[in-house]
């Protein structure tokens, strides 16, 4: 059965055949599973800045007075969320000294830099 599926799919990939049939696969598949675009995130910024963000790229066409509005909103946000994270570890990096672990000290001392 495997093999004469390759044959027949190796036989079209010659062919006009295999390019319709790759389209309507792709295509059903799309409509069936859907496709999402993954963001890439960083672990630092919160939900509420990726909302902030995003609401700063759909008013980037608009209105440039509430563009700058948002994009400044945005700045605040991601240099607050920054900010918690680098105390976070800093937290984390004094109880790590404490306990006398310096393998996971310099490991999250890489991770910062």
């Amino acid at each position: 059965m495997q093999v004469s599926l390759y044959n027949l799919v190796f036989s079209m990939r010659s062919g006009t055949k295999w390019k319709g049939t790759k389209t309507v696969l792709l295509e059903v598949a799309r409509e069936a599973i859907g496709s999402v675009k993954l963001q890439k995130k960083k672990k630092w910024i919160s939900d509420e800045t990726y909302v902030a963000i995003r609401e700063k790229r759909e008013a980037t066409g608009n209105d440039n007075n509430r563009y700058r509005e948002m994009k400044a909103q945005a700045q605040i946000k991601l240099r607050m969320d920054k900010q918690e994270h680098l105390e976070g570890m800093c937290v984390e990096l004094e109880a790590t000294n404490s306990t006398g672990n310096s393998r996971q000290l310099f490991q999250i001392v890489k991770s910062m830099t």
